[in-house]
C-alpha cells in the first residue's frame, strides 16, 4: 500500500469537506452554465433573460472558479477560495428571496433551494474556520513545495534492499532513479522505497501551476503517476507481473479511476 508522510489533510492533500464543496460547487456551476433556463425552473426560480444573464454571469463562474480552487489551485488549505464562497452564499440568498417574491407559487421549490443553500453555507463556514486554524497555526500554509504529502511519496516492498535497489535501476517508471531512498522497513516487512517529489522532472511553471491543476482533475499529476507506478512496482517484485482486469486492463491508473468501472478478471487469451 502506498503512503504518504503523515498530515491532517485528507486524500491527496485536500480534506474530505473540502473535496465535497469542490464537488458540489462543480455540479451546480456546469448546470447553471450549460443549461440555465432549467436549472432556473429546477429550483423555482423565473427563466427569464434577466435569471440567465444572473445564472451565467453571477453564479456559474463563481461555482466553476469555487471547484477549481478547491479541487486543485489552492490546496490544501483553500483559504481565499472559502471567503470568496461566503461571499457567493450571500448572493444567493438575496436571489432565492428576489425570486420568491417574484414567483409565489413556488415557494416550496424556493424553500428546499434554501435549505440546500443554508447547508452549502455552513459547510463553507467550517472549512474556512478549519483552514484558518490549520494555515495560521505554528507553520505557515502549506503550499505545493513544502506541503509534506506533495514532497514524497513512500511504499513498503517485501524484499531485500540490494534486491529492490538492483530491480529499481533497470525499472522503466516516471520518476528519475536518483529520486529515490531505499530504507529498512521496521519490523524485518521488507524495504521502505520513498520518491522526493520535489526532483519532478515536470515542475509546474507560474504561481498558480495551472497546467498541473489540470493535470490533477484528470489524474495525471505527477504525484498520482508517482503513486500508481509505485504500486506496479511493488506488484511487479512481489509477483512478478502487474496486476491487471478488464476495469484497469493498464493496472492500477489514477486517470482511469473515475471511469473504472467494477472489475473481473481478465480473460486469458
Amino acid at each position: 500500500m502506498t503512503t504518504d508522510t503523515p498530515d491532517r489533510a485528507g486524500p491527496a492533500g485536500v480534506g474530505l469537506l473540502e473535496q465535497t464543496i469542490g464537488w458540489s460547487s462543480l455540479a451546480l456551476g456546469l448546470p447553471q452554465a450549460l443549461a440555465p433556463r432549467a436549472f432556473a425552473r429546477a429550483i423555482g426560480a423565473p427563466d427569464g433573460p434577466r435569471s440567465v444573464l444572473v445564472l451565467l454571469t453571477a453564479c456559474a463562474p463563481r461555482e466553476l472558479g469555487a471547484a477549481a480552487g478547491m479541487l486543485a489551485l489552492e490546496r490544501p488549505w483553500p483559504k481565499r477560495t472559502l471567503a470568496v464562497r461566503l461571499a457567493g452564499d450571500a448572493l444567493d440568498a438575496s436571489l432565492l428571496v428576489v425570486a420568491a417574491r417574484s414567483a409565489p407559487r413556488s415557494r416550496v421549490r424556493l424553500l428546499l433551494a434554501g435549505l440546500v443553500a443554508s447547508a452549502i453555507t455552513t459547510a463553507d463556514v467550517l472549512a474556512l474556520l478549519r483552514a484558518g486554524e490549520q494555515a495560521d497555526g505554528d507553520r505557515p500554509p502549506a503550499t505545493r513545495d513544502d506541503h509534506p504529502m506533495i514532497r514524497g511519496k513512500a511504499i513498503t516492498i517485501r524484499a531485500s534492499r540490494e534486491d529492490l535497489e538492483r530491480q529499481w535501476a533497470s525499472w522503466d517508471g516516471v520518476a528519475p532513479k536518483d529520486a529515490a531512498t531505499f530504507t529498512d522497513a521496521p519490523g524485518d516487512r521488507g524495504t521502505e522505497l520513498r520518491i522526493d517529489l520535489t526532483r519532478s522532472p515536470d515542475r509546474p511553471t507560474g504561481p498558480a501551476g495551472a497546467v498541473d491543476a489540470v493535470k490533477r482533475l484528470t489524474g495525471r499529476a505527477y504525484d498520482q503517476q508517482v503513486s500508481d507506478d509505485l504500486r506496479r512496482f511493488k506488484q511487479t517484485v512481489e509477483t512478478g507481473e502487474v496486476v491487471r482486469s478488464d476495469g484497469s486492463p493498464d493496472g492500477v491508473s489514477a486517470a482511469q479511476a473515475r471511469a473504472q468501472r467494477p472489475a473481473h478478471p481478465v480473460p486469458s487469451s
